[in-house]
């Protein structure tokens, strides 16, 4: 995929055209909402002060100053659509045990890892499948590696005996169109280690064979939405497979429990799968997601917990818009001109909508002078019937100069190739935020704050940076959410107050 900086969107024609020099911008925000022409409005105000070196601060130059005359541009963007590689969730995090600041190995050599602790890189990881109205069919496929909390362990001899095997999930985001049937998932043995080197795209063998079930009720997603409360489900693991690992476990030696590299050749994880599901739901590895061991004797009951978090897990996101309108959208041809009069984001699935501010640089190339009192960004934003299914917030980001634009799968994850989109909140342009005010009313504001949204919008204009634009909806991790947002493709339209120096 390809496309560069210099964008080929026709340019629109700026109702004003005056006189330019290099300045430095300084942002405030104001928000406004037209519900009777259902417009989001973003307001920027900038107050620019006039450089001969565009590296230093010079004379302010106030708004209100009897030397300025006031005038505005005004354009329409055409926008179009970007369709990249699926986002994906990885966790590689193996962390090394140090002795003496030298790393830690077995008489083998072999490096010996901790096997509980460490930050997750990016969340949640998800599972589930559903039918998005515009967007078509997205399904997951969730692979995950566990680790032995040795702190709890108590090795079963020959006295315990085994009583049950539950793998219990904690989840703290839910999407999808509707639920009003049970949501129902399957488990299944994996065969394949979920190891550094895996790509995010690699297929995993694994065992058809059906060994857990997990059913989320419909009560349970309400009381979610309702009340904001995570949700905690388990599968209950086939007594076949469960006694076959109890058995297993008892017979491992200590080495094999406190080093994951050992232990994961013995039990290489769980592959979760949608059976019957019309959402997707987030999984907090952290949240007490865990497989529990049960077992008793004569006078007691123990358990032997096998953890998520500080294990290697991801998700694959795989999508069929076949049957949409977005059919021939595709990574080969972008960016894409759709005959669709809406533009559609999709976090997770890389489908996003792209602009360029090409033209607002053109036209204040022709400004000799000016200050920035005001700006509007308006955007028609089709809101559906069922909120749970839309993004609760968006976020404007620039394409990153440098990286080739050759790929999207990398964005929001740091990736030392293809795009990056800064996903930071110093370096995002403005974010959206979804109000809803009743049931039947919903509206975006926009938020702007700090210094490095300054830096970014004085680079843009510069040319120091890229003006292309991605929004990109999301509610928090990227990566780890499927929202979706639609657009009326003619209504990106910017208008832009300066105040310039009178003649």
């Amino acid at each position: 995929m390809h496309f560069s900086k210099t964008s080929k969107i026709r340019k629109s024609t700026p109702s004003r055209k005056e006189i330019t020099a290099k300045n430095r911008i300084l942002i405030c925000i104001m928000n406004l909402w037209d519900k009777k022409a259902g417009l989001f409005l973003i307001g920027m105000a900038l107050a620019i002060f006039s450089c001969e070196d565009p590296g230093t601060i010079g004379l302010e130059l106030e708004p209100g100053n009897a030397d300025f005359v006031a005038d505005f541009f005004e354009f329409q963007i055409e926008a179009k659509q970007v369709q990249g590689e699926p986002f994906y969730v990885r966790k590689d995090a193996l962390f090394l045990q140090f002795k003496d600041n030298e790393i830690v190995t077995d008489e083998d050599g072999n490096i010996l890892y901790d096997t509980v602790g460490g930050g997750d890189v990016l969340g949640k990881v998800l599972m589930g499948e559903m039918e998005d109205p515009d967007l078509g069919k997205v399904s997951l496929t969730t692979y995950a590696q566990f680790v032995v909390d040795t702190s709890q362990y108590i090795r079963p001899d020959n006295g315990w005996v085994f009583d049950s095997t539950k793998l219990f999930l904690g989840v703290d985001y839910v999407t999808g169109t509707y639920f009003n049937s049970p949501q129902t998932f399957t488990l299944h043995e994996l065969q394949d280690d979920v190891g550094e080197n895996v790509k995010f795209n690699e297929a995993l063998n694994f065992d058809e064979t059906v060994i857990g079930r997990c059913e989320i009720g419909e009560d349970t997603i309400h009381a979610y939405y309702e009340n904001s409360a995570s949700i905690f489900t388990e599968f209950e693991v086939n007594e076949s497979f469960a006694q076959k690992f109890y058995n297993e476990l008892r017979s491992l030696d200590d080495s094999t429990f406190y080093f994951q590299d050992r232990f994961r050749e013995f039990f290489k994880g769980f592959v979760i799968k949608p059976e019957s599901t019309n959402g997707i739901f987030g999984i907090n590895p952290r949240l007490n997601t865990r497989l529990v061991v049960y077992y008793h004797n004569e006078s007691d009951t123990s358990q032997m917990n096998i953890f998520w978090s500080g294990s290697n897990y991801y998700h694959q996101i795989a999508y069929d818009r076949s049957a949409t309108e977005l059919a021939g959208v595709n990574i080969d041809n972008l960016p894409t001109e759709t005959v669709s009069p809406y533009l559609y984001g999709q976090s997770g699935t890389s489908m996003l909508p792209y602009f360029t501010l090409d033209n607002v640089i053109e036209a204040f190339d022709t400004i000799d002078a000016f200050v920035i009192n005001r700006s509007e960004l308006s955007l028609e934003i089709e809101l559906p019937t069922d909120t749970t299914l839309w993004v609760s917030s968006s976020l404007f980001g620039y394409l990153e100069e440098g990286f080739g634009y050759d790929s999207l799968a990398h964005i929001f994850t740091g990736g030392t190739s293809g795009n990056v989109l800064r996903s930071n909140r110093q370096n995002l342009l403005f974010q959206m935020n979804r109000v809803q005010e009743n049931d039947s009313t919903n509206f975006f504001r926009t938020t702007l704050d700090g210094v490095a949204q300054v830096d970014i919008l004085t680079s843009i204009l510069r040319g120091n940076i890229g003006s292309d634009i991605l929004l990109v909806p999301s509610p928090g991790d990227f990566g780890t959410t499927v929202n979706s947002i639609k657009i009326k493709k003619e209504s990106f339209h910017i208008k832009i107050y300066y105040s310039k120096l009178k003649n």
